[in-house]
């Protein structure tokens, strides 16, 4: 039991590190006019197909 509530919090640690990531990829850069929130949106549903 013990040992699946650790896995489970390292996945946890995984899942939130990868969120953070995408959040952080889908701000422009270099001068690119783009809403980052639509880029984000994108990885979401690219996640979920």
């Amino acid at each position: 039991m013990i040992i699946a509530v650790a896995i489970a919090g390292v996945l946890w640690q995984l899942l939130l590190l990868a969120k953070l990531s995408w959040y952080i990829d889908a701000e422009p850069r270099d001068g690119e006019k783009e809403d980052y929130s639509s880029r984000i949106d994108f990885h979401r549903d690219s996640a979920v197909s």
